[in-house]
């Protein structure tokens, strides 16, 4: 049975949930698709029934099992640190061969190739899967850190720094919100011109004599995009 509230309820909650963000900062995507609800429905009907579809409650099911588990305190120490304290650095690019990101710490690439139907306006949700790929890839081997990660694409950018996004990239969110918290680690993406991202941009293009040529000694790996961020794409 398909679940309703009219449209003041539905926004009430989300006003409750925005309010519990100053606390769960990282739980910010569970209203991604509240948020996209609210926008389609009639604002001059305020009790206007709202289908709460299978992704909202899923939404809200993943928010619930987290706050039952994270502590209900955030030190301000937590939200304030330069990019000189990180304890380690990715670099991110995406093009339409590929995704590649750059750990200068161990000089290591990697590499995904991405089917040949990859079209222009999908880039973005190919830069934030590759930003997502590399916390992925780090939260293995760190905890309690701090990560910086350079992308030249400042929508991608302005979607991990605020979680804030259309529901097509909701589930690259949460599996990012996912690892920070399982490894509790700290995040900062932060944009780079593209000049400044040659090894990441090579390594997206499967130019692997130029990022080698950019960064000697570089190891270059094949790497696969966490499915738990695909959400319903395929590749």
């Amino acid at each position: 049975k398909r679940i309703r509230f009219a449209l003041r309820i539905v926004r009430r909650l989300a006003g409750w949930m925005n309010w519990s963000f100053n606390v769960y900062p990282l739980l910010r995507p569970s209203l991604n698709n509240i948020y996209a609800k609210i926008r389609d429905a009639d604002r001059n009907r305020p009790w206007a029934l709202v289908a709460i579809n299978l992704a909202i409650q899923r939404d809200l099911d993943w928010a619930r099992a987290h706050i039952e588990t994270l502590p209900g305190v955030i030190m301000l120490r937590e939200l304030e640190w330069s990019l000189a304290e990180a304890d380690t650095t990715a670099f991110c690019d995406a093009s339409f061969n590929g995704m590649g990101f750059w750990l200068p710490l161990s000089n290591q690439g990697f590499v995904f190739r991405l089917p040949s139907t990859a079209s222009e306006e999908w880039i973005t949700f190919w830069e934030a899967l590759c930003v997502a790929s590399a916390i992925g890839y780090l939260s293995n081997l760190y905890q309690k850190s701090r990560i910086v990660i350079y992308s030249d694409n400042q929508n991608t950018v302005d979607m991990f720094s605020s979680l804030h996004a259309l529901p097509k990239y909701n589930e690259i969110l949460k599996f990012s919100s996912d690892c920070l918290i399982n490894r509790q680690l700290q995040l900062r993406v932060v944009h780079i011109n593209g000049a400044d991202n040659v090894v990441a941009d090579s390594l997206s293009r499967l130019n692997f004599t130029k990022a080698i040529h950019h960064s000697s000694g570089l190891s270059i790996d094949h790497f696969e995009p966490p499915r738990d961020a695909l959400g319903a794409v395929q590749l």
